[in-house]
């Protein structure tokens, strides 16, 4: 009686097994595809990008030597006053005004001659935003302050054309 019904158990569990190993296998077989599938997925993905990156780094290279070129040119016509510092009329020193300019000029002897003018560029400068007042100083009013500036600038010398000036610091505290 005992040998039957271990005859029995076996034959249960045998079935069982069986059936275990049979789900085991489909999921080491369908886990082995999706894990194929997923490395093909990867390679292509990063190959893609890959090339595409390396083709716009040649091109931003390419592009990038030519800006450059470029910018020393433009950097070569363009000339600094750097941190001007004022106290705007009635604020009895307790405001400052600090401004930086650049100006975009047309050739190399514009800018020598700016450079020999420095010293009453800035004079002229540092007197007319001296007598300006905080208002008069707002924001609002740097399109006027630009072309008083140039104004101030083109008195002051013979030959220059100034194209444009930029501020390039404009603090007041």
């Amino acid at each position: 009686m005992l040998n039957n019904e271990t005859e029995n158990t076996e034959k249960e569990t045998k079935p069982k097994e069986k059936l275990i190993n049979k789900i085991n296998i489909k999921f080491v077989l369908i886990g082995m595809v999706a894990f194929i599938v997923q490395l093909v997925l990867v390679y292509f993905i990063t190959a893609n990008l890959l090339i595409n990156k390396e083709n716009s780094i040649q091109g931003t290279e390419i592009k990038s030597k030519a800006l450059i070129s470029h910018q020393k040119k433009f950097e070569n016509l363009i000339y600094k006053l750097d941190d001007i510092i004022v106290n705007p009329a009635k604020t009895n020193g307790n405001k400052l005004l600090l401004i930086s300019l650049a100006f975009y000029l047309r050739n190399q002897k514009e800018k020598d001659e700016i450079s020999r003018e420095e010293i009453q560029i800035k004079d002229a400068i540092i007197t007319y935003l001296s007598s300006k007042t905080v208002k008069e100083l707002s924001e609002e009013n740097k399109e006027l302050i630009k072309n008083s500036i140039k104004e101030k600038i083109l008195n002051l010398t013979n030959n220059i054309q100034l194209d444009n000036i930029y501020i390039t610091k404009y603090i007041i505290q």
